[in-house]
């Protein structure tokens, strides 16, 4: 039979209903974002913010310059983004620096754990010591997990360890329907039994070797460099060095690996949908990419030893040997999208200086034997530099 108008009407109601019903179910989740300074951390989220969400008038997404960042962006169901219902809230917590941790510890709490995920950003066009960027970064998502999950109810610990474990068992690649929207996963549902069977196999060697408990992504910034660059240091043969060695940690630890770049909008829809996905187990539809050098897309789950050996056979040299960083480079510096108002910016460096000005005052001039009476002195009768006149 042919559907009516009032069979689209109630096929509009439902799905309105269903979109209700959904977004009272949805809790709140957290994004733990780390990473070295310029790795690209704020872009990546604005730019998801404003090419994939499509929200490009969203003043304050991150706060200010700190070592410690917070901003947030809406949860939607990967497969109808243009619709703007938010269904939740991904709250994102950003840190640069690894000697400010116990800035997370001030407001992190154990129950936003269960309701987590990890991203670490490595900036892959400058990729000097990146794995010991990446494991200096993945051992603080370790001291966290380590700290506040324990806080939580035993069966809770342990269902956040075994949902790791299971989602790498149980990774199938997607299947699409004509319209590119994912299909129930078919191979679970040949019979009775079998996904339980999968649960049962045990994990193959080198995978999951340390389970945080939380979903790990790692994503390579700036990944245009590496198709647009001629620098002979990013050829094939070398790339792949790099990628095995990224591949071999996350393999580890049960992450997935994505190269991306915010500025030529490479691989942020997947990011976003990869995030929700594991987040919410929104349906994912995005297979792993393995040929595109500045596209890579390794699932956790599709990943094993015998795969990353395949990669740059015969070539000997390891990655320090191939990526030396030339003296006096600090890296390339992205700019970080942020919403601090450059006049104050600009008052703020002025203080700066007037306050570095005051102290050498008080060190150098009349009373360097006494600070504590200049600055008695000061408050009473304040001398202020000419360019706050």
């Amino acid at each position: 039979r042919k559907k009516t108008s009032e069979d689209r009407g109630e096929n509009i109601w439902e799905s309105v209903l269903s979109e209700v019903s959904l977004a009272n179910q949805l809790k709140d989740s957290h994004l733990l974002l780390l990473g070295n300074k310029h790795a690209g951390k704020r872009t990546l989220i604005t730019q998801i913010n404003n090419e994939i969400l499509k929200i490009k008038n969203k003043k304050n997404l991150f706060s200010s310059f700190t070592a410690l960042d917070y901003g947030y962006i809406d949860v939607r169901d990967p497969q109808d983004l243009d619709l703007e219902e938010s269904l939740s809230k991904l709250n994102v917590w950003v840190l640069d620096e690894l000697d400010q941790r116990d800035l997370l510890k001030k407001v992190l709490k154990p129950s936003f754990f269960p309701n987590m995920c990890c991203v670490v950003c490595l900036d892959v066009s400058q990729p000097y010591n990146i794995i010991d960027d990446l494991n200096k970064w993945i051992n603080l998502a370790m001291d966290l997990t380590s700290e506040y999950i324990p806080h939580l109810p035993i069966e809770m610990q342990d269902q956040m360890r075994e949902n790791i474990v299971n989602f790498i068992k149980m990774y199938e690649e997607p299947v699409l329907d004509e319209d590119g929207r994912v299909l129930k996963n078919v191979k679970l549902t040949e019979g009775e039994g079998k996904e339980d069977l999968m649960k049962e196999i045990p994990l193959p060697e080198g995978v999951l070797k340390v389970n945080i408990g939380i979903p790990l992504i790692v994503v390579g910034t700036k990944s245009d460099v590496l198709k647009t660059s001629d620098n002979i240091i990013f050829e094939d043969s070398n790339l792949e060095i790099l990628q095995k060695g990224l591949r071999n940690t996350c393999l580890s630890y049960g992450g997935t690996l994505i190269y991306s770049s915010a500025k030529q909008i490479v691989n942020l829809d997947l990011i976003y949908n990869y995030i929700t996905s594991r987040l919410y187990k929104f349906p994912f539809g995005f297979k792993p990419i393995i040929d595109e050098k500045h596209k890579i897309f390794i699932p956790a789950g599709f990943d094993s030893l015998e795969l990353i050996e395949e990669l740059a056979k015969g070539n000997s040299k390891t990655l320090d040997q191939i990526f030396i960083k030339p003296h006096g480079t600090g890296g390339a510096k992205e700019e970080e999208i942020v919403v601090e108002d450059f006049s104050q910016l600009l008052s703020a460096q002025k203080l700066k200086g007037y306050l570095n000005q005051t102290v050498m005052s008080a060190v150098t001039g009349k009373d360097a034997k006494d600070p504590k009476k200049y600055f008695k002195n000061l408050i009473k009768n304040p001398k202020a530099p000419k360019q706050f006149k």
